[in-house]
Parts: C-alpha cells; sequence; structure tokens
C-alpha cells in the first residue's frame, strides 16, 4: 500500500489520513474548540448518571452541581469523549471504515479547551482487492500424460493388492518386497519420544523396496535385513535432487531442505504378499468381461485420469499465476487470526525443533497463509463480480460422491465432522475450481512450438 495522504474538514475537526503497510490507516486529527464543548457536554451527561447526589435521582442532578462537584471525574471522561466522537466524525467524514472496532489504536497527542485537540488514530481497512482479468493472464499448456500399457499394469497391481493374502515370515531377515509391521518413534534431542505431527498410530505395515520411488534410501538402508524384534535408529535424510519427480516432469518448483529428524523403527512382523492371479474370473469379479476387457476398461479410466490431473495442474499453474499478477497487502490482523485457528498444530510441528529452525518454518507458515488469503480474496472478489454460485444441490451431490470415496478408503478433501463446516469447506472447493477453470477458458493458453516458438490455442480445442 502506498503513502498515499488525503485531508478533510468540517467545523468540527480536519482530518489528514496516511495509508501504511499491512492495510494500516493513521489518521491525525485536529478537533476543533467547538469540537470539544460538545464533547464536554457529553462528558458531563455520563458522569451525572455514574455519580449519586443526595435529594436526585442518577443522571437527574443540575450540570451545575455535576460540574462542580465532579470536576476532575469530567476532565478525565471529557478526553476519552473527544477522542469516542472525534472518531465517529472522522469515520463519516473521510468514509473510511475500520476493519475491527475492537482493534483501533487511538492517542490523544495534545488537548486544550481554548485551542483544541490532536488525536492520532491508527485501525486497519479492508484491503483493495484488485479484480482479475483473465485475458491478461497466459497460461502455458501441458500435453496430457499418454497411458500407456505400463500403466495399465501397474494399476492391475493394485487391483491385485486389494485382495492380497498374507503369509508370515519367521525363519529370515527382511529383504525386498517384503511387507514390514513396523513401529515408527519419533526421537527428541535427548532420546525422549515425540508425538508425530498427524499420525496417530505408530504401527504401520510396508513394503520395503530398494526403488528410490517407493522408499527412501535412508527408510531402505535401516529396514532391510532386520529381524523380528530389532530395533535401529536413524537421522532422516532429504530425497537428492537427481531423485526428484518435479526435476524429471519439468514442473516449475523449488528444493526446500526439511529439517533432520531422529526416528526409532521396531520390527514385529514380516509377511509375504500372495497376490491373485489375473484370469477371466478374476475380470469378472471387477465388473468385466475377461482379462482384455478389464484391460480397455482400466484404459478408458486411466486416460480420464490423466485428462483431470491435466486439468488440475493447469489449475495449479492459474493459482500460482493470478496471486503473482495480482499481488496487494493483508491487514495484520487476518494473518494473525489464521495462525491462531492452526496453532496447536503449528505447536506440534515445532516440538524438539532447535529455535533457529523453528523461526525459519514459522516464516514459511506465515508466507503460505499470506499466500492463500490473497488468492481465496481474489477469487473471491473475481466470483462476486462474475455472479458465480454454487448451489445446495452442486454441494450435495460432492458431498455424496465424498460419502462414496471415504467408504472405499479414499477421502480427497480431508472434511471436518461438523455437518456446517463439512458444507462450507465443499463449498468453498467448488467456488475456487469454478473460478479458475472460467479464468483458464478466458485466458490466453499458449503452448510451446517449434524453436521454442509459442502459438495461441483456441479456447475450444484447449480444454481437454
Amino acid at each position: 500500500m502506498s503513502d498515499n495522504q488525503s485531508t478533510f474538514q468540517n467545523e468540527h475537526l480536519s482530518v489528514a489520513t496516511s495509508q501504511e503497510p499491512n492495510c494500516l490507516i493513521k489518521a491525525e486529527v485536529t478537533v476543533t474548540p467547538k469540537g470539544l464543548q460538545a464533547a464536554r457536554h457529553a462528558a458531563i451527561k455520563v458522569i451525572n448518571k455514574e455519580v449519586s447526589v443526595p435529594g436526585f435521582r442518577k443522571g437527574k442532578a443540575p450540570e451545575s452541581m455535576i460540574v462542580d462537584r465532579f470536576k476532575s471525574h469530567i476532565d478525565k471522561e471529557w478526553q476519552q469523549q473527544a477522542s469516542r466522537l472525534a472518531f465517529f466524525e472522522m469515520i463519516e467524514l473521510t468514509g473510511i471504515r475500520p476493519l475491527n472496532r475492537d482493534n483501533i489504536q487511538a492517542t490523544v497527542d495534545s488537548f486544550s479547551p481554548e485551542t483544541g485537540a490532536k488525536i492520532t488514530y491508527k485501525f486497519e481497512v479492508n484491503p483493495s482487492v484488485p479484480l482479475i482479468n483473465p485475458q491478461e493472464l497466459v497460461i502455458p499448456e501441458m500435453p496430457p500424460h499418454q497411458v500407456s500399457e505400463t500403466d495399465v499394469s501397474n494399476y492391475l497391481e493394485q487391483l491385485r493388492q486389494q485382495d492380497v493374502k498374507w503369509e508370515p515370515i519367521t525363519d529370515r531377515a527382511s529383504q525386498d518386497d517384503d511387507y514390514l509391521d513396523v513401529e515408527v518413534t519419533q526421537l527428541g534431542e535427548n532420546g525422549e519420544e515425540i508425538e508425530i505431527p498427524n499420525n496417530s498410530d505408530k504401527n504401520v505395515r510396508t513394503r520395503i523396496s530398494s526403488d528410490r520411488t517407493k522408499m527412501d534410501e535412508w527408510i531402505y538402508k535401516l529396514l532391510n535385513g532386520l529381524t523380528i524384534g530389532q530395533t535401529v535408529e536413524g537421522l532422516s535424510e532429504s530425497p537428492k535432487e537427481t531423485e526428484c519427480h518435479a526435476c524429471e516432469s519439468g514442473e516449475v518448483h523449488t528444493h526446500e531442505t526439511p529439517p533432520q529428524r531422529r526416528f526409532r523403527f521396531t520390527l514385529h512382523g514380516i509377511n509375504k504378499a500372495i497376490l491373485p492371479e489375473v484370469t477371466d474370473e478374476f475380470a469378472k469379479k471387477l465388473g468385466a468381461d475377461d482379462v482384455e476387457d478389464l484391460k480397455k476398461k482400466i484404459m478408458i479410466s486411466l486416460t480420464h485420469s490423466a485428462k483431470e490431473q491435466l486439468h488440475n495442474t493447469m489449475r495449479e499453474q492459474t493459482k500460482r499465476l493470478i496471486v503473482e499478477k495480482y499481488p496487494f497487502e493483508i491487514p495484520g490482523s487476518m494473518v494473525r487470526s489464521q495462525i491462531d485457528a492452526n496453532l496447536e498444530h503449528i505447536k506440534k510441528i515445532f516440538v524438539n525443533i532447535p529455535q533457529e529452525v523453528q523461526n525459519q518454518e514459522f516464516a514459511k507458515i506465515v508466507e503460505k497463509i499470506t499466500h492463500d488469503l490473497n488468492f481465496y480474496l481474489l477469487i473471491s472478489h473475481f466470483a462476486h463480480a462474475q455472479g458465480i454460485n454454487i448451489s445446495e444441490e452442486l454441494i450435495d451431490s460432492e458431498l455424496t460422491r465424498e460419502m462414496w470415496y471415504k467408504a472405499m478408503g479414499r477421502n480427497t478433501h480431508n472434511l471436518p465432522d461438523d455437518p456446517k463446516e463439512a458444507r462450507s469447506q465443499i463449498q468453498q472447493h467448488l467456488m475456487i475450481k469454478e473460478v479458475l477453470d472460467n479464468v483458464i477458458k478466458n485466458a490466453q493458453i499458449r503452448v510451446a512450438h517449434q524453436e521454442n516458438q509459442t502459438i495461441e490455442v483456441d479456447h475450444d480445442t484447449a480444454q481437454t
């Protein structure tokens, strides 16, 4: 926000306002002697109602008697009334509306019945949210993933996993492709056990694999060769940049090094997975005529998923472009409110982490909260301007779909238990999706061409 200054004036006061960072307004108000007299009359009425005068009910004593007996009380109340009345008149004069009237700083710099008073106010106002113009955005189009036979085979493997039978192994150590029953415990600097955030169960069944895409190398080294009952400890390590899937895919991203943490692993069991054979009978259990029909159905499903993933990728790109294209400042109280709402989660993250690392992680949290607030305010403003509304029927449909996914062991939105909060979260998700699709439809879609040239794509063909 710039340091724009404005002045306003009437017979009771003059106002000079200036804009400070984070949507903060500074208003320097000069109250005239005439304006102070109005505040004095208000102060006398307040004191009259508060004090007891023999022979009179509260608030009914003559004004002259109140002035004579309670001058010090009136003088103190006078300044408070001058500050209160000047503030309300300043709002009416300037048209500036505070974001929160409970968070207003008022300082009486000087006060004189003869020359007037000078009072400085500081308060937050609503952010000035720009209106998104989709035609100003250039969105790079990514080609959809071409589903291969390998993709179909991998999906078939997942289907087989759903009908797995387990054979316990007791006569050897763990090796590649075993499924291990492991108790995982995070340890503090002094070896004490600490709670792992967002993990209510320390016991997990995991497949051990030397494939870096399936298991981090540091975990593999600890778990490979263990025997039942054996316990090992080790420090977490960051994946190598050469193993970064985002790098391989060309996705725009940054590398962040998470803090090292110590873990203890105790092996309680080794299991071998016995998977069903892919036969026509297996295919029929899944609603297909035979194995070839099952593969065709999988190909269609994966192709649909690839298109949806492409849409999601373009939505994420558009989200980033919107925030970069339309920067604006957020009131500090909005950020603090979000921090307070997530305080318990933040405390869990910071357990037994050095102060320097805590400061770095907290700065990232504040940056993310500010980014998310910017985005939400931008799309809300756009939705209002475009008349985009999410119907109750659509929310009901999405909730029903979520219930089916949850019953199948899939949970796409991680909805809260409270029904009202769940509906609100679904409504927000649908609105964001609708706005992003609207922006993409009307933005400039560009696709890479030969010799690093770009060509504009027709919007009707750009949407897969």
